[in-house]
């Protein structure tokens, strides 16, 4: 296992790699971050970030301006609510948020029609936005083992299956 001195010396060059080769991906899963460096903030035309399996209960402000995400995991970590800010990644197409404690998404979810994969299972959610109706590009969605009090169906028709 590394110390935490290693970790983030591997972190800073893997986002260095990043930022040298404009590979636009970056993957920093199971590095037990809790936080991230300032060198992502230098990284605003990714479209590839997986941050899964760390410690990190709070977004970075970083990702939000990384318009041009694609893909963003971030399950499996301490986050325990969605910001608003979430509706500026217009581009996503995959969004993972499973297993950590988020007990409600933002209306601005709604924002993100071009999602396909969306992953929220393993949460403390007990319900769900209305403007989850605009993903309309959704081939996937993972809401297992949360509180919901009422079904994905129920949500969209607004009415009791």
């Amino acid at each position: 296992m590394y110390s935490d001195s290693d970790t983030q010396t591997l972190v800073r060059r893997l986002i260095s790699r990043a930022y040298i080769t404009n590979s636009g991906m970056l993957d920093l899963a199971r590095m037990g971050l809790s936080e991230l460096p300032e060198e992502l903030y230098d990284l605003s035309k990714i479209v590839y970030l997986n941050l899964s399996h760390n410690n990190l209960e709070e977004y970075p402000d970083a990702i939000f301006n990384m318009t041009h995400l694609v893909y963003l995991n971030l399950g499996h970590n301490k986050l325990s609510k969605l910001p608003v800010e979430i509706g500026n990644l217009t581009r996503l197409r995959f969004l993972g948020l499973g297993h950590n404690q988020i007990s409600e998404l933002p209306p601005e979810i709604g924002n993100l029609t071009q999602l396909t994969r969306l992953h929220v299972d393993n949460n403390l959610l007990t319900d769900l936005p209305p403007e989850i109706a605009n993903l309309v590009e959704l081939t996937y969605v993972n809401l297992g083992y949360n509180r919901l009090k009422r079904s994905l169906a129920e949500t969209l028709l607004g009415c009791s299956v």
